[in-house]
């Protein structure tokens, strides 16, 4: 793979990383702050809630670092050995964290608590329903690799 690519995907990582850092610590509780000022009837919730924003984004930035780190593996050519497996790995139960809280905040805020008009729980389900299908692919993209590396490992032993 290209250099340039590779350089560019890490600049572009490494912009990611620092605005979600930027939305954990700045954008969600202002937020929050705002819903508990306009509805205080729902101020309960803001803490949870920001806990479970706060969380998901996390799942999102270990994805990313992830990517940063098998960005470095393909730049070594090194990306079919078995020390990516982990990182995958690393990324699908970053991913499933994400879809269980995202769908746990959808339900309790939607059918639970009814908050806000139908666009919510429409957003919410569709988020959970996205992360969901990312961590399927995830899955299924690990058990590729894992067989590319058993490919690799049987290549080599036969040169």
């Amino acid at each position: 793979m290209k250099n340039s690519v590779l350089v560019t995907l890490r600049v572009l990582i490494a912009a990611l990383l620092i605005g979600a850092l930027l939305v954990q610590a700045v954008i969600i509780p202002w937020l929050a702050y705002a819903v508990s000022s306009d509805a205080p009837e729902f101020t309960y919730l803001a803490i949870p809630y920001v806990a479970a924003a706060v969380a998901g984004i996390a799942c999102a930035q270990v994805v990313l670092v992830a990517t940063l780190k098998l960005t470095l593996l393909v730049g070594r050519g090194a990306i079919f050995d078995a020390s990516s497996l982990k990182w995958v790995t690393l990324m699908v139960r970053a991913a499933a964290v994400a879809t269980l809280l995202t769908a746990a905040v959808a339900i309790h805020s939607s059918f639970i608590k009814g908050i806000g008009p139908i666009t919510v729980p429409i957003a919410l389900l569709g988020c959970a329903f996205g992360a969901g299908a990312f961590w399927l692919i995830l899955i299924i993209m690990r058990g590729l690799l894992e067989a590319a590396v058993a490919h690799k490992v049987e290549l080599d032993e036969v040169v």
